[in-house]
């Protein structure tokens, strides 16, 4: 083993960007080089091998291969990392984010324009390196987000020099469709987050915030109004105290929640505008999902009636407009989710659950539908009733969504 790197109080460093490109001819043409390889992205890794450095000094010539995975427990529990590192005595520095997703929309991105060879997507994406890119390529291959093309090269003649084979990649429609999703979140980080707040590749941060499984969690479980800490404890049974307190720490600093006294009450936290219109990044990655990917539970669409809660606070019609609405939300079961929204003296009110008297505009349609309706005021919804208040108040979510 050989861990220079290591021996820094950082937890994660880069490969060195002059070896990188010569990696697998140097591997496959002297097979004694040594090959060290490191997840920088892993608590986990680096708190296993970390203290197993001081056995071994990198060699001169040792091929420096960083594995970037998916991140495992303890990167999802931050907390108890840092109990492990105290416990080992050794220092910890918390990466600022994983890095894998970061590149895979940078691949995408760049492919964007038309095909490129693997060779031209690492000088667009100068801190990729060929490993990654190959990684990146390999994984959007396997999900049908880009194509391959082969083209073989010729042997060298009297008159002509020799042509290398080449490789294209170029994106298909998915994943063309799919670039709709960073886009929407560089926009919501262009309203919403200051200049300090946009660490790092543009849209990152909004992904992250959407993607995170416990953070959407807490910020749908606030969609209808502000809760305390004891609430929220009680409702996230799979988050701790602590790693639930650093995470509505984060979001706070992230501008996504407001905390404030509750008098005799412990402290409320509740959505910031922000917060709600950042719903719009999680719609357009389940209008994708649906349209092009289909999973049996896709992990924005799945949750489209709470994002619906999260919108309407943020919603206005006009002031004679009044009554409340029914949205059906047609998923081929017999507990197909229904939401109730009320309009009322301009605002757009997302209730509990249905009220006593029965709706008096209803629409139904698919999730795929209802999101095509939201963000392109085009999908199929089959109405009955007033289908003039159910007309403004698609409108006015339609309206907050997109401002």
């Amino acid at each position: 083993m050989h861990a220079r790197a290591l021996n820094s109080p950082q937890m994660t460093s880069s490969a060195s960007p002059h070896r990188r490109a010569s990696l697998v001819d140097r591997a496959s043409s002297d097979p004694d080089a040594p090959l060290v390889a490191i997840d920088l992205a892993s608590v986990e890794s680096y708190l296993l091998v970390r203290p197993l450095s001081y056995l071994a000094v990198e060699q001169d010539g040792a091929l420096w291969c960083p594995l970037l995975s998916k991140p495992s427990s303890l990167d999802l529990d931050i907390d108890a990392a840092r109990v492990h590192a105290r416990r080992l005595r050794l220092p910890f520095v918390r990466p600022e984010r994983h890095p894998a997703e970061e590149s895979m929309v940078a691949v995408l991105e760049s492919l964007a324009d038309g095909a490129l060879r693997p060779a031209e997507l690492e000088r667009r994406i100068p801190d990729a390196g060929h490993s990654l890119v190959m990684r990146r390529l390999r994984h959007l291959l396997d999900s049908e987000l880009v194509t391959y093309e082969h083209l073989p090269g010729q042997p060298p003649h009297a008159r002509s020099a020799p042509v290398p084979h080449e490789a294209h990649y170029e994106l298909t429609g998915a994943g063309r469709a799919s670039l709709e999703v960073p886009a929407e979140a560089r926009r919501w980080e262009q309203a919403w987050c200051s200049q300090a707040e946009r660490r790092g590749p543009p849209g990152a941060l909004a992904i992250a915030l959407t993607a995170d499984e416990h953070m959407r969690e807490i910020t749908l479980l606030l969609a209808d109004g502000p809760l305390c800490t004891t609430d929220l404890d009680a409702r996230t049974p799979g988050l701790g105290r602590s790693a639930l307190r650093r995470r509505l720490r984060d979001l706070v600093l992230a501008g996504l929640l407001e905390r404030r006294d509750g008098g005799r009450i412990p402290l409320l936290y509740e959505l910031t505008d922000g917060a709600r219109h950042l719903a719009l990044v999680a719609m357009r990655a389940g209008r994708w999902e649906w349209q092009w990917s289909r999973p049996a539970h896709p992990a924005p669409g799945r949750d489209l009636d709470k994002l619906l809660h999260m919108v309407a606070p943020v919603a206005r019609v006009s002031e004679p407009v009044a009554g409340i609405c029914q949205l059906h939300l047609d998923a081929g079961g017999a507990d197909d989710p229904n939401i109730y929204l009320a309009a009322r003296a301009g605002n757009v009110l997302a209730l509990p659950g249905a009220p006593d008297a029965p709706p008096v505009a209803v629409g139904s349609a698919t999730s795929a539908a209802w999101c095509e309706a939201l963000l392109r005021r085009e999908g199929p919804i089959a109405m009955s009733g007033d289908e003039e208040l159910l007309a403004a108040v698609i409108g006015a979510l339609s309206t907050a969504l997109l401002a």
